[in-house]
């Protein structure tokens, strides 16, 4: 969905991914995160655990929106770390945002500014991550 007013929706079969969203989200976050902690083992709950792990990060998305109103693309949610023993240690509200030009193709820049967004929260995942470990 694609807000074109401020009342208004769009549904608009150009701007799906070639593979579900959630799906292209946790993969740029994994890419994102194996750069911060080349050393790492990063899995994908449930379906990838294999071991006892040192953290865990609950990711929940509210918002992930291309408004062509603002020509601004958000990315808002909560995330919540967990220590091996599923204890909680951290939890905290994020949003990123990001302007794309009101004169170009609203598409391709708007897609560009999601994945943007996605590597900003997965700087600060790397950056609070890191700050965890140390503790």
């Amino acid at each position: 969905m694609t807000k074109i007013s401020d009342h208004e929706l769009k549904s608009n079969p150009c701007y799906r991914w070639a593979t579900p969203l959630s799906e292209n989200l946790l993969h740029i976050l994994k890419q994102s995160i194996r750069q911060g902690f080349p050393q790492a083992t990063v899995y994908e709950f449930p379906k990838d655990i294999v071991a006892k792990v040192d953290l865990t990060l609950k990711l929940d998305v509210d918002t992930l929106e291309i408004d062509e109103v603002s020509r601004q693309v958000t990315l808002s949610g909560v995330w919540t770390f967990f220590d091996g023993d599923r204890v909680l240690v951290d939890r905290s509200d994020f949003k990123f945002s990001e302007s794309f030009s009101s004169h170009s193709n609203v598409y391709s820049e708007s897609v560009a500014k999601v994945e943007e967004v996605i590597l900003q929260l997965g700087d600060a995942i790397v950056e609070r991550t890191a700050r965890l470990l140390k503790k």
